[in-house]
């Protein structure tokens, strides 16, 4: 039962009383308001970083990794075909908050913070009369690259310690995360707030604590870490050629990623039952996503985010359970990108989306309930360690293209060219067909063309960011995890 202080309404001051009108404006016409649902809605905006959508129960997966996503799952709207637009943290985070192409937001390295002016779904919650605070894991998603703008409150939740930093175990675990948003949660709050919480547990180093060390592999014996020290060897980027991971030791991996994930949504079951405690779930537009997956050993490497932009990396889970818990259930099947989840908040809470906004309002597809099958394409990047790489993905068909740069910051050779996919046929990206002639090939290619042309023009218009200073121990943070050398 949600206490009274979450559910009740002060009388809108004059600054409010354009907000309120069009809010009440939105439920009349959508046929609701007299179901005790807070209008406008609480907006709770959780990213668990690094989990692959084919990793949750709800997504298919056999494993029981998930039950407090599955069960989310059943009382909202899943997105079975959403795809990151970056397949790492910092861009990707970047195109959730600005609903901009990493292109046009212009934070596509770890070189640059996000230029003053661009407008993010938290300052335009706040200029909305929205309550805002975010509770962060990571240096990625903090306040050094701009994504604290906006928020009245700002956690970086990391552990800059030398002896922490030096084991890669910088980032707040779930259970503290969740410990600190609960805090925040049990404060009154009269106006509505817009939470975001992000998770780093799932990201390498995979090293979850007791049980969930030896949930999914109690009987291994050998001689496998999931540390990103332990793994570099066979990562296949780096300078020294990978060495061949055994299967029974790529399994054992892959169990303790599992791990992570159950150990974060077990923290994510008690922040849920805290939500709906003091405010109720049903006076909240509730969104879960994750920024990137991983590859393990798919493409011949244990590690691709940041690498490469296969499906293992880009396909990730995006779950929306709407205010009242309308249209649960319903899975949407048409390819979805990530940018289009801030507008879709801002048209759930009824406040105007900035025009610069690239992403699409997602709540027309839901009530429409259109089906599965659509002609969508996704645009997805990565500019990293000297590689440049895009694609283009469909419901079927994915364009990649890898630029010429010769080498990457390791100094291994990069194989440049295109390649492009079946995925009906071959789900697992495993046999390029590209053949230039291919008309289909041919009309991939032109739309990536046009796509880029419109991104440049666009950037063109959009306030470009200053280098960013970082201080030395998230220098040391980002050492730890391979990211500088």
């Amino acid at each position: 039962m949600a206490k009274s202080h979450g559910c009740e309404r002060p009388r809108p001051s004059s600054g409010r009383w354009v907000r309120t009108i069009w809010a009440l404006c939105l439920l009349a016409a959508a046929g609701c308001g007299n179901d005790g649902v807070v209008s406008p809605p609480h907006v709770i905006l959780i990213s668990i970083d690094t989990v692959r959508a084919d990793h949750l129960g709800c997504y298919g997966y056999a494993r029981d990794t998930s039950p407090n996503i599955d069960a989310l799952a059943r009382e909202s709207v899943m997105f079975s075909q959403a795809f990151a637009q970056a397949s790492w943290t910092l861009p990707s985070h970047m195109s959730v908050m600005t609903s901009l192409y990493p292109p046009v937001h212009g934070v596509q390295e770890d070189d640059r913070a996000l230029g003053d002016g661009v407008a993010t779904l938290a300052q335009v919650l706040e200029s909305g009369q929205y309550e805002t605070a975010g509770f962060i894991s990571w240096v990625y998603v903090g306040k050094s690259f701009g994504f604290a703008r906006g928020f009245g409150e700002f956690h970086e939740l990391i552990h800059r310690d030398r002896l922490r930093m030096a084991s890669g175990g910088g980032a707040f675990l779930a259970e503290e995360i969740t410990d600190r948003a609960i805090t925040w949660l049990e404060k009154p709050h009269p106006d509505p707030f817009f939470l975001f919480v992000h998770y780093f547990d799932p990201h390498m180093d995979y090293v979850p604590p007791p049980p969930y060390d030896r949930k999914f592999d109690s009987d291994y014996t050998g001689p496998a870490q999931g540390t990103h020290a332990w793994l570099g060897r066979y990562i296949k980027y780096f300078p020294v050629p990978p060495a061949t991971l055994p299967q029974r030791d790529r399994e054992h991996v892959v169990a303790l990623y599992d791990g992570e994930i159950a150990y974060t949504d077990a923290h994510l079951g008690r922040l849920l039952k805290a939500i709906d405690e003091e405010i109720g779930l049903n006076n909240c537009l509730l969104v879960l996503m994750s920024d990137h997956g991983e590859e393990f050993g798919d493409h011949g490497s244990m590690e691709g985010h940041g690498w490469t932009l296969y499906d293992e990396v880009l396909h990730v889970p995006l779950i929306m359970r709407l205010p009242g818990g309308r249209h649960a259930g319903q899975v949407i099947e048409t390819p979805t990108e990530l940018i289009s989840i801030a507008p879709t908040i801002l048209s759930a809470a009824g406040l105007p989306i900035p025009a610069r906004f690239q992403g699409d309002d997602l709540l027309p597809l839901i009530t429409a309930a259109q089906p599965a099958g659509g002609s969508a394409l996704v645009y997805a990047e990565s500019h990293r360690f000297n590689i440049s790489r895009r694609a283009l993905r469909g419901a079927r068909f994915k364009l990649i293209q890898t630029a010429d740069t010769r080498k990457n910051s390791f100094g291994q050779p990069i194989p440049s060219g295109a390649e492009f996919y079946d995925l009906d046929r071959d789900p697992r990206e495993q046999q390029s067909i590209f053949d230039h002639q291919n008309p289909v090939v041919a009309h991939f290619g032109r739309e990536m063309d046009a796509f880029l042309e419109r991104a440049a023009r666009e950037a063109q218009d959009m306030p470009r960011g200053e280098p960013v200073d970082l201080a030395p121990e998230d220098i040391e943070l980002l050492r730890s995890l391979g990211y500088v050398r």
